[in-house]
């Protein structure tokens, strides 16, 4: 019989005997958090948690996507076509699938390298993205003695997001490539940063005596990764002690329909000598690599003081968790619909093998920051 999904054995390992999650939800001072950090194994049997076990459940996830596709909530279609994914939820393994060894709400314990307090590790998602597209990844990196906060960003970037007053937020387009405004992605990156040290906040408030706050790495996919960047290089920055980029979006380019591209964020460019200050890894994916406005831009970035590394026969992905959620059928469908930038596709690589060597070479490059 043919392997529906890539078997998860081997991609969470670490010091800690378990991995806790406890979801944090939406205030006025903070946007929704996911909190991965080290554990005990639980005294009784207790499953573990799964990738949408919290707000958004997978129902509403796949919604949000109708969002994407502009297809708006309050419309006929939306209602209509909302009860039909939320039925598909059902039927497909991304409404099920759990993270192994991780549990929800579980004690928190410090290990044998971090006996008094734990470094910290804030993740950005990607565009359209929510805290659960790297959940493996970021199990992965408590597993192995860090507190990791996944951040929910709240200016509407994601598919959907929970407000403080109960609303959700709906994943909001950008302008017309045709009036492109300049200002909105800039816009919308300001408030992803606040977003990434309203997640500090909220750890100093919460956990004062379990974290590091001299030791904070900023991570993040996509437009994670430049989120990461951009709120590296603010003042007064408490992220210095390293950045993890995954295949970053570090270039607007409308100049065929508007005459307009840019270097993004334009502050990371304007401080390469903060950027380059700060231990750094990039990761990048094969088909990020063809496109060289973007290309040149991230090595700009990575100048000649960084780690950057490329995976061959990836696609962009392959950099979050599409592929623990989907049976293959369906992976092959989705590469066949993928877009221009093969949205929804990954590459013919081993999808288990390349996100092994994603998590492999960013704990190896987290054990040598938070030395």
């Amino acid at each position: 019989m043919l392997e529906i999904l890539p078997n998860l054995d081997g991609l969470i390992t670490g010091d800690a005997e378990a991995v806790g999650v406890r979801y944090i939800p939406p205030t006025r001072s903070h946007p929704p958090l996911r909190l991965f950090y080290p554990a005990k194994q639980p005294d009784t049997k207790q499953p573990c948690v799964r990738w949408f076990q919290d707000t958004p459940s997978a129902g509403m996830f796949l919604c949000g996507y109708l969002h994407v596709i502009g297809i708006k909530h309050g419309t006929w279609a939306f209602a209509i076509l909302s009860r039909f994914l939320r039925l598909v939820a059902y039927c497909l393994p991304l409404q099920y699938r759990s993270l192994p060894d991780t549990y929800a709400g579980i004690d928190m314990v410090t290990t044998e390298n971090n006996p008094t307090k734990l470094p910290i590790v804030v993740f950005s998602h990607g565009l359209t993205g929510t805290t659960q597209e790297n959940s493996l990844l970021c199990a992965a990196w408590a597993r192995q003695g860090y507190m990791v906060a996944a951040v929910h960003h709240a200016d509407g970037s994601s598919a959907c997001v929970p407000q403080a007053d109960g609303s959700t937020l709906w994943y909001q387009h950008g302008p017309s490539y045709k009036n492109y405004d300049a200002t909105f992605r800039p816009k919308q990156i300001d408030k992803r940063a606040r977003d990434m040290n309203e997640a500090v906040d909220y750890l100093r408030q919460t956990y004062p005596d379990q974290c590091d706050f001299d030791k904070i790495v900023a991570a993040g996919f996509s437009y994670g990764a430049a989120t990461a960047a951009f709120v590296a290089v603010q003042d007064d920055s408490p992220f210095q002690a390293g950045l993890i980029l995954l295949d970053g979006w570090f270039y607007l380019d409308i100049s065929e329909s508007a005459g307009i591209e840019f270097e993004f964020p334009a502050l990371a460019f304007e401080r390469l000598d903060k950027i380059h200050s700060i231990p750094t890894i990039i990761i990048n994916s094969a088909v990020f690599e063809g496109y060289p406005k973007l290309n040149k831009a991230t090595n700009r970035l990575a100048g000649n003081v960084h780690e950057r590394h490329i995976i061959p026969g990836t696609q962009h992905n392959n950099f979050c968790e599409l592929c623990f959620w989907l049976p293959s059928s369906l992976m092959t469908f989705a590469t066949i619909l993928g877009g221009p930038v093969d949205i929804g596709a990954i590459g013919a690589g081993n999808p288990k093998e390349i996100y092994q060597d994603i998590i492999g070479r960013t704990s190896q490059f987290l054990r040598e920051a938070f030395k």
